[in-house]
C-alpha cells in the first residue's frame, strides 16, 4: 500500500500538535489558515484516522495523533540532522 503524504503536510501536523491553535500554527509554518486546515485534513484522509478532536473553541490530539507526533517529530529531526551532515560534507567541514 503506498500513501502519498507530503513533507508539508507533516510540519503543518507538527506545528498545529504543537499549539493546538490553528491560527499559530499557520503562522508558523507560513500558510494560510484555510491551507493549514486542508493539509490536517489530507493528512487525516491519507492516514485513514481522526489526529484531531476539534470544537468551536479547543483542539485536541487524539490518541492516534499523539502517537503519529512522536513518530513524524523523530523522522523530522533526523531529516534536519542528515540535512546537516550534507552540508557539513559539501562545505569540506567533513
Amino acid at each position: 500500500m503506498k500513501i502519498n503524504i507530503t513533507f508539508r503536510q507533516l510540519e503543518a501536523f507538527v506545528a498545529l500538535a504543537r499549539t493546538l491553535n490553528f491560527s499559530e500554527a499557520a503562522k508558523n509554518v507560513h500558510l494560510s489558515q484555510p491551507a493549514l486546515s486542508a493539509a490536517i485534513r489530507k493528512l487525516e484522509e491519507r492516514v485513514d484516522a481522526i489526529l484531531f478532536d476539534r470544537t468551536t473553541r479547543t483542539v485536541t490530539l487524539t490518541p492516534i495523533g499523539a502517537e503519529l507526533l512522536v513518530v513524524v517529530s523523530r523522522m523530522l529531526a533526523d531529516f534536519e540532522s542528515s540535512l546537516s551532515s550534507i552540508s557539513d560534507l559539501v562545505s569540506g567541514k567533513r
